[in-house]
């Protein structure tokens, strides 16, 4: 111990000494001597532009300073001259130059106005045609909705038609059975026609026949209608009228006692004629019904 501290107190008056002192030099620079220095510039800079200011009034103040500026001022004069004048030209032309920058652009603002005005009236026309348009094609697009809403219900009715074609067969079968019996009843029509036909009511038809041609005949109407006032004339025809009327007696004789038969006969005849019509129109349901076969589609319409 009698050793460190001699050392410990050698080295700190050494060093630590020394650092304090420098310590406090450099705070004692910042807080005085830099403020003090500043100072001292900030004076010998007022005085030196005062003499500046001094010297330079005295200068100007010497009519000998103003013959010497004004000596070297007229040296340059041409050349100032000169390029005053290129400035000026220079300005003329950039004068000119915008000037007519000016003019187009009134022309092109006139041409523009007018451009907008064009476009302005365009635009109101575009937009009432786009307005008719729109109703136009307002009123087509619900007429669209419209038909198409028809369609559909047309659609459901066809598949509800649809869904009756297999009754529409069953009706066609039954109604093909009903043609099978009433064609097997017009063939015994047929057959007890034709059996009726070599009966004797054919002969009496022809003497029912007979009797009216006799009466409605040309000459037998001529002698009645003949008039004359000879007796020889009256005999004549008397004779010839009563001849026709013998002749034709039995005939007539015949046809009165026969009546109901010959009325039979000449129903059966018209029978007959009826018969070969609706045979006829059977041929023709028949060939409809086939067709229906081949093509539902016309049977729905049939029924329809």
């Amino acid at each position: 111990m009698t050793i460190v501290y001699p050392a410990i107190a050698s080295l700190f008056y050494t060093f630590g000494l020394p650092w304090v002192q420098y310590k406090i030099d450099i705070k004692k620079f910042r807080l005085v001597d830099a403020k003090r220095i500043k100072e001292k510039h900030r004076a010998d800079r007022y005085v030196y532009l005062s003499q500046k200011r001094t010297s330079k009034a005295k200068a100007e103040s010497n009519p000998e300073y103003w013959k010497e500026k004004l000596s070297r001022d007229l040296v340059t004069w041409d050349l100032d001259r000169s390029n005053l004048q290129s400035e000026l030209d220079l300005t003329r032309e950039t004068r000119d130059s915008l000037q007519q920058q000016v003019n187009s652009s009134n022309s092109i603002q006139t041409n523009l106005s007018k451009e907008i005005e064009r476009v302005r009236k365009q635009h109101h026309d575009d937009k009432q045609s786009f307005m008719q348009s729109e109703s136009s094609f307002s009123g087509q697009m619900n007429e669209a909705y419209g038909t198409i809403d028809n369609l559909q219900k047309e659609i459901s009715d066809l598949k509800e038609k649809l869904s009756h074609t297999e009754l529409l067969k069953n009706q066609i079968n039954s109604m093909e059975d009903s043609i099978d019996k009433y064609r097997s009843l017009l063939e015994e029509t047929n057959e007890r026609f034709i059996e009726s036909q070599n009966s004797v009511g054919n002969m009496l038809l022809v003497f029912d026949t007979l009797n009216d041609s006799f009466r409605s005949s040309e000459i037998y109407e001529q002698l009645r209608s003949v008039s004359s006032n000879t007796k020889v004339e009256q005999a004549v025809i008397a004779s010839i009228r009563t001849f026709i009327e013998q002749s034709i007696e039995p005939v007539r004789e015949i046809v009165e006692a026969e009546r109901e038969p010959i009325d039979k006969a000449k129903r059966k005849h018209e029978l007959a004629l009826e018969q070969q019509k609706t045979q006829q129109q059977l041929d023709t349901v028949q060939k409809s019904l086939a067709d229906l076969d081949k093509d539902s589609n016309k049977a729905i319409n049939m029924w329809d």
